[in-house]
């Protein structure tokens, strides 16, 4: 899975990403990051220029295109991450819900591997 969504960041589809959020001080999580591949190489590093908390049902269709995941869908969307975060869930001890608040993240590439940039 990160093979492909480190893909996704180097050709522009993936801008964005969520997690469910909670309660650190979104200031000091904005700045730069690196994306690895599978196998745990670097393949470029993004800067965040956007970090909102919204609750999941939320989550507007721009939003889920800009993942760049799946169908690319808000209904894709949904049920991907409701899947993903019933996982989450019941292995970190918290319930899924509507009213669950994530941290959505807007980023752009800023430096990628010689070779790894697409766009």
């Amino acid at each position: 899975m990160a093979d492909d969504l480190a893909n996704l960041v180097l050709q522009g589809v993936k801008t964005a990403t969520c997690c469910r959020y909670l309660g650190e001080n979104l200031v000091e999580e904005a700045g730069p990051s690196i994306i690895v591949n599978g196998k745990g190489h670097p393949v470029c590093v993004i800067e965040t220029t956007e970090i909102t908390v919204r609750r999941y049902r939320d989550v507007d269709a721009q939003f889920a295109l800009d993942e760049g995941e799946g169908g690319r869908s808000l209904n894709d969307w949904r049920n991907a991450h409701w899947s993903f975060f019933t996982r989450e869930g019941a292995q970190n001890g918290y319930e899924v819900s509507e009213d669950m608040l994530l941290q959505c993240e807007r980023f752009r590439v800023v430096y990628c591997s010689p070779g790894t940039c697409v766009g």
